[in-house]
């Protein structure tokens, strides 16, 4: 029983914590219905595998190509899933952060907490994006899991 617990400890310690806000696509509303019908057709089944065909450049080229989608609405949707890897970032924090200026995990994982919660407070208040306000304990989380992200868009 004991070789048991710590195999499983073991396994948890080497889990992403940083991982965690995948939505179902069904469950997805910031994605355009027929865009989504068209995903769940081709068994996209969530926000991880979408994330999964527009990591690389190559892959968000097929994806242009064959969705009809705009290359720059490809790339944006790129970013947002990107930030939605971070534990308590789904998609309105992740427009937010975009809108505020954070252009993908990496820029966010460099941001100054204090001033980056006061560019998203103005975003905001300016735009109305989310009625949850982030706080500076919220912020410095995001910053940090944003160093533990091992996924890039390419």
């Amino acid at each position: 029983m004991k070789k048991i617990l710590m195999a499983m400890a073991f396994m948890l310690a080497w889990v992403p914590c940083a991982l965690a806000s995948h939505y179902d696509l069904e469950d997805a509303d910031f994605i355009p219905s027929e865009l989504r019908a068209s995903l769940l057709k081709d068994n996209i089944e969530n926000t991880e595998d979408l994330f999964a065909l527009l990591l690389t450049k190559d892959g968000r080229a097929a994806f242009v190509k064959k969705y009809n989608v705009k290359a720059e609405d490809a790339l944006y949707l790129a970013h947002e899933l990107e930030l939605m890897q971070i534990r308590g970032i789904g998609p309105k924090a992740a427009v937010l952060l975009l809108k505020s200026g954070v252009r993908d995990v990496k820029d966010l994982a460099k941001a100054n907490a204090g001033e980056l919660l006061e560019s998203l407070l103005r975003t905001n208040r300016e735009l109305n994006i989310t009625g949850v306000q982030p706080d500076m304990v919220v912020v410095t989380d995001w910053i940090a899991n944003a160093k533990k992200v091992t996924n890039h868009i390419q």
